[in-house]
């Protein structure tokens, strides 16, 4: 709570946390005020709200739906903060390279090769395109002598690893932050007490 003689009053809700593998992870929560507030999401370029959880920043990218309530605490903001996958999801990969190589900006392309290089061709993208994002491999994964044969057609970063990694390949992914590591082992719980 924050109170003070001309100073609005706040509350907020139990944190509602979507765990997802592979997709947007987000955090909602209703925030109460006795005055109406702003939330501008943008200033100069930069998210104006944000939270860390569990060691990734969440970014508020719309505005809160606002409700009234009954109470002394009158307004009520639900409240969604999405973790960076979101960036992924609004960017087409494209046929780069990194550095002097080989640029093209059709969506439109086919490619024949191995981890490493398909890899490499996701990170062109990812320095070319959005700032601070990378791919990595999980250290000490490998994948016996798989030639990846595939070809895009106006498809997002996002549907791209899903397609390529987890659907045709059951190579599993995960995106903390700006950084999607290739060959997450994942730990099945199969002893519940």
């Amino acid at each position: 709570y924050k109170v003070g003689v001309n100073e609005p009053i706040y509350k907020t809700s139990k944190l509602d946390f979507t765990e997802t593998v592979r997709e947007s992870r987000s955090l909602t929560f209703d925030i109460l005020s006795d005055v109406m507030l702003d939330f501008p999401i943008l200033l100069n370029g930069v998210y104006q709200f944000y939270a860390t959880f569990n060691g990734e920043i969440y970014l508020l990218y719309n505005q809160p739906t606002l409700s009234k309530t009954t109470d002394k605490l009158k307004y009520k903001y639900t409240t969604t903060l999405e973790n960076c996958y979101r960036d992924i999801e609004n960017i087409y990969m494209k046929d780069f390279l990194m550095g002097n190589e080989y640029y093209n900006a059709t969506t439109d392309f086919a490619f024949n090769g191995d981890l490493q290089q398909l890899v490499y061709r996701i990170n062109a993208n990812l320095q070319h395109q959005l700032s601070g994002w990378s791919i990595v491999i999980q250290e000490g994964y490998t994948l016996p002598e798989k030639t990846f044969v595939i070809s895009f057609s106006k498809q997002t970063i996002a549907s791209v690893l899903k397609e390529t990694f987890y659907d045709d390949n059951k190579v599993d992914y995960d995106v903390t932050g700006k950084v999607i590591t290739i060959g997450v082992n994942r730990t099945v719980i199969d002893n519940i007490f």
